[in-house]
Order: C-alpha cells, then sequence, then structure tokens
C-alpha cells in the first residue's frame, strides 16, 4: 500500500498535481500518521507553483527529507527502481530541480502513451464494460478509467461503457468488503448484458 501510494503521488510530482485524485491520496496517506507522506503531499502539490529561490529551495528540500524517510525501504525499489538517479535529481540546484518537474515528457504530454503502447488494447473487440467506485482506496477510479478511454474509446464504432459509481469502493460495496454492492450497480450489469446479448 505505501508502494502504491508513492507512486501515485510521484505521478503528480512528474506529471502535474492536476492528474492526481488527492482524496484518495490523503485518505490513504492517514493509515500512517507518524510518516511524513502529508509533507510529501504539500510539496507535491506546491510543485507548480510560482516561489522565489527561497521558496524553491525550501520545497525541494521537503521533497527530499519526506522521500528520504522511506529511501531505505524494502518496497522503494519497486517504486523508483533507479534510486541513486532519483537522488542525483533531488541533489540538484533547486531551480534546476522545478524546472525538470515542469518540462519533463510526463509533464508536457501525453500521460497514457504507455497504455496504448502495451497493444493488447487494440485487439479488443468486443463490448466492454469497466466499473470503478468513487471511494476505491486502492486505484485511482478517474484516471483509471480516462486511460481507458484514451485507449479503447477512440475507435468509431467500439463499444464501451465506462462507469464510476458514487460511493462505492473498491469492490463496488458501500462500507466494508462483505456489505452490500452500492445501490444500482447489479441492475446496471443486468441491463448492459440484456442489451447486448441475442434473446
Amino acid at each position: 500500500q505505501k508502494a502504491l501510494l508513492l507512486e501515485e503521488i510521484l505521478f503528480a510530482m512528474a506529471g502535474g498535481p492536476e492528474l492526481v485524485e488527492w482524496p484518495l491520496v490523503t485518505s490513504k496517506a492517514a493509515w500512517w500518521p507518524d510518516e511524513p507522506w502529508h509533507d510529501l503531499v504539500a510539496a507535491v502539490q506546491n510543485s507548480r507553483a510560482e516561489l522565489d529561490r527561497t521558496g524553491q529551495e525550501a520545497l525541494v528540500a521537503s521533497l527530499g527529507r519526506a522521500l528520504g524517510a522511506w529511501r531505505g525501504a524494502r518496497w522503494f525499489p519497486a517504486v523508483v527502481p533507479d534510486p541513486q538517479k532519483f537522488d542525483r535529481i533531488l541533489s540538484a540546484d533547486a531551480a534546476a530541480v522545478l524546472a525538470w518537474l515542469r518540462g519533463n515528457p510526463l509533464a508536457a504530454g501525453d500521460w497514457y502513451a504507455s497504455w496504448r503502447e502495451y497493444g493488447g488494447f487494440a485487439a479488443v473487440r468486443c463490448p466492454v464494460i469497466a466499473v470503478w467506485g468513487s471511494e476505491d482506496r486502492f486505484v485511482p477510479p478517474h484516471r483509471s478509467a480516462a486511460g481507458l478511454r484514451a485507449c479503447l474509446g477512440s475507435e468509431k464504432g467500439r463499444d464501451v461503457t465506462i462507469r464510476i459509481l458514487p460511493g462505492a469502493s473498491h469492490v463496488l460495496t458501500v462500507g466494508e468488503p462483505d456489505s452490500p454492492f452500492v445501490a444500482g450497480y447489479p441492475e446496471m450489469l443486468v441491463t448492459w448484458l440484456r442489451q447486448r446479448l441475442p434473446r
């Protein structure tokens, strides 16, 4: 869970704070109140702000301190495969670090290119329904839906249905995993199937 949370925050750091669902991030961060997750979130959210030199240095130092808390964790290389390169970036001049954040390919370009490069999506020809819960604490529902839409939704005539269900969890229940499904979910699936299956 910590690796997934750090991956989401680093995506925001590189791609831009507007790409991340902060309620999801902050709810996960609350699981570990004694670790500097909130400091990291604050630094990333401010990483595109116009700052003077002192502010830039303080922000990059805050990023470095927060990330240093997990630098030796066993799960850290799963998120940062080349920690030494990461260290070199953060040890550079603060203005250069922030310029890199604003100008790197992820910040400037197509966030879903890697999804399309996978290639498997292009082969899908059957109708697709993809459903997420708005209260998912494991994956970002809106970003996941946007990625799938970018890969499957551009071809004319393709049957793609994407839904984000308000109040639903990762397993589309309300509350605990063994709770009932969110209202309307089973009926939605039945309706979708009946519209596509031969009678």
